[in-house]
Formats: C-alpha cells, sequence, structure tokens
C-alpha cells in the first residue's frame, strides 16, 4: 500500500518499526471496500508456524451461555447511564484450529474485526477481536472518543497502536457513547498507563472492553456477521 510513514519507536533493547495506516488503506488492509466485506491476502499473527490454516472450527463448550449465536437482546441494560461491568466468566468460543484465534459466541461481528455484544435493546458493548490483537501484535496505546460523541457507522471512535500497525477504530453500528473502559486508554510505553492497561487489553472479550453505545439504528445489527461467519472468514484469511 502507498502512502506509509513509518516512524522508530524506541525500545530498551532495539527500535521496532511500525507502521501507520490511514482509515482507506485499514479498510483495504482489512477485507472491507465500500460494496461490501472481501477477503484479501494479509498475514494473520495467530496463525500457528506449523502449517496451513484449516477451514473447519471446533467449538469449546461456554462458560456462561453455551449458544453459538449471539442471544437475542432483551431490555436488560438500563435506559439511563451506569458503568458497564463486564461478566466475569468466560464467554463460549470457537477456536479456528491451526490458529491461536478464538471468536466468542455470545455477540457479533465486522470484517474490520470489531465485536459488538447486546446488553438490551438499545445499547451495546464494542472491542476488538483475537485476530486484531494478534494483527497488531501487542497494542500499548489506545485512545477513544469521549462520552457523549455521537457516531454513524463506520465512523472513527478511537484509534489502537501495536508493535506491527496502528489503526482507527471504526464504529461498527451508530449511536452515542454512552461509557468507556478507562483500563485501555493510554500509553503503557509512556506515563498514566501500564501493567494493568496491558492485561485489560489482552483480554479481549472480557475487560478489554472498549466502549459502550447507545444504539440510535438497532437494525444496522442484522448487517454484521454471526461467531460462526467471522470464524470462517478468519480461517480463509
Amino acid at each position: 500500500m502507498t502512502g506509509r510513514v513509518s516512524r522508530k519507536i524506541q525500545q530498551k533493547k532495539a527500535p521496532l518499526e511500525v507502521t501507520e495506516f490511514s482509515r482507506r488503506q485499514v479498510l483495504t488492509g482489512l477485507g472491507l471496500v465500500a460494496a461490501g466485506a472481501a477477503i484479501v491476502s494479509l498475514p494473520i499473527g495467530c496463525k500457528s508456524s506449523g502449517g496451513s490454516t484449516s477451514d473447519t472450527t471446533a467449538v469449546e463448550p461456554a462458560t456462561t451461555d453455551s449458544a453459538t449465536t449471539p442471544p437475542v437482546s432483551t431490555d436488560v441494560y438500563p435506559s439511563t447511564y451506569v458503568p458497564y461491568i463486564p461478566p466475569t466468566t468466560k464467554p463460549g468460543l470457537i477456536i479456528i484450529e491451526g490458529t491461536t484465534c478464538s471468536v466468542a459466541t455470545d455477540r457479533l461481528y465486522t470484517p474490520g474485526h470489531i465485536w459488538v455484544k447486546s446488553l438490551s435493546n438499545s445499547f451495546v458493548v464494542v472491542g476488538i477481536t483475537y485476530t486484531m490483537y494478534h494483527i497488531l501484535y501487542n497494542p500499548y496505546n489506545c485512545s477513544l472518543s469521549p462520552i457523549g460523541t455521537k457516531l454513524a457507522a463506520e465512523d472513527t471512535f478511537g484509534s489502537i497502536e501495536g508493535y506491527k500497525m496502528t489503526t482507527d477504530l471504526l464504529s461498527p453500528v451508530s449511536g452515542t457513547v454512552t461509557d468507556l473502559n478507562k483500563l485501555v486508554i493510554g500509553n503503557a510505553g509512556g506515563q498514566g498507563a501500564g501493567d494493568s492497561m496491558l492485561a485489560a487489553l489482552a483480554d479481549v472479550y472480557g475487560g478489554g472492553w472498549m466502549a459502550v453505545f447507545q444504539l440510535s439504528k438497532p437494525a444496522e445489527l442484522g448487517k454484521l456477521l454471526t461467531p460462526q461467519q467471522y470464524a470462517t472468514l478468519v480461517a480463509h484469511e
């Protein structure tokens, strides 16, 4: 891709090369095009070094709900703002054979590796997938749009930086930001963040959640990928 801007990040032992991508480049690199989703060639860090990835997937039993598709939303999340607390139990996972990637079965996905979990008919919580985590390679710097920000689907609601890539975070739905995960905001390489931030980001389906949105167009959820569809997309990349 053209238009790359490279800069050095000084490490304790040696500098690492980090590539910054424009929004358009990220959309193309992750398989998003204007007409819809398209799978393109992009090295996925979670593939095993032992060989090619199998197209089949295995389901690991859930420690909460055992369903392999997200449950229908119900009005269990308050209509007024309250801080979101992620569940302490782990979701069911689809394990993609031949890789270290997994897909939580209790939420929906975008082709750009963002997950969306319904809290009610009006609220969702979003974050990045294990695939995105591995593409970035140990993300350590994250910024998010402030509470009250109104977004349309595919607007930028933040950015995240890892040792291999920096990318915008594209909103999977239209709505208003009502809560943020302060644990994942900041730069673990600078002041104000550290081990707790890195640990949160690594728990992508739990403590690594990023934001809660109040939906303005709930029907947009119907355009997202089911866990099995997303697992199949990742298995073919």
